[in-house]
């Protein structure tokens, strides 16, 4: 399996780090979500900064 991120764990649950594929290479932050069922995610992932659509 490819490595395309590399994240630490921050002070609290969250991890921050730089997610880098041949198309994308932007920092990420990942942050503890409620539980809504069993399937449910576990983690949110936001990017950090300023993101846009290119039209």
């Amino acid at each position: 399996m490819a490595q395309i991120g590399t994240l630490t764990r921050g002070d609290d649950v969250s991890f921050n780090g730089r997610i880098r594929t041949l198309n994308i290479d932007t920092k990420a932050t990942m942050r503890p979500i409620p539980k809504e069922g069993e399937r449910s995610p576990d983690y949110r992932v936001t990017p950090t900064g300023s993101s846009w659509v290119q039209v």
